[in-house]
């Protein structure tokens, strides 16, 4: 996959011709990375919902209770130059229950973006070998 990120804006002297900023895949860090993050997905669910509910302070206590959890199926795209997260993915192994509402309207599966504190997929707990779907929970880029 090949994404584009544009340099910093502020350096000085830089060329127009010099390439832009290189990124990483990388663990997500609820310490550092949490807030970013929040930011990046609340600018992508608002949009979704034509408000501002999704907010970011909401989105990273989500993120930090998740990463607390069981971070592992959390990654980020990180810019080599500052380190800071231009994507985020959240991999999300379900509980068999939950399996329905891949069938339905994909608004009876929103979280972050939705005012309930209940995700209406269950997580299947770390060590749990009933599990057999994988849910690719969320998403996203920033945008160049």
């Amino acid at each position: 996959m090949a994404i584009a990120v544009r340099p910093l804006a502020a350096l000085p002297d830089q060329a127009e011709d010099e390439p832009l900023a290189e990124e990483k895949p990388d663990e997500f860090d609820p310490r550092c990375d949490a807030i970013p993050v929040a930011n990046l997905l609340a600018a992508n669910y608002n949009w979704m919902n034509n408000s501002t509910d999704a907010i970011p302070f909401r989105i990273a206590t989500l993120l930090r209770d998740r990463a607390e959890q069981d971070g592992k199926g959390m990654r980020v795209l990180r810019r080599c130059d500052n380190l800071t997260p231009v994507g985020f993915s959240l991999f999300y192994p379900t509980q068999r229950s939950s399996e329905a509402l891949f069938f339905g309207p994909s608004s009876k599966g929103l979280h972050l973006s939705a005012l309930t504190d209940v995700d209406p997929f269950e997580y299947a707990q770390p060590g749990d070998s009933s599990y057999r779907t994988v849910f690719f929970r969320s998403w996203a880029i920033a945008a160049p």
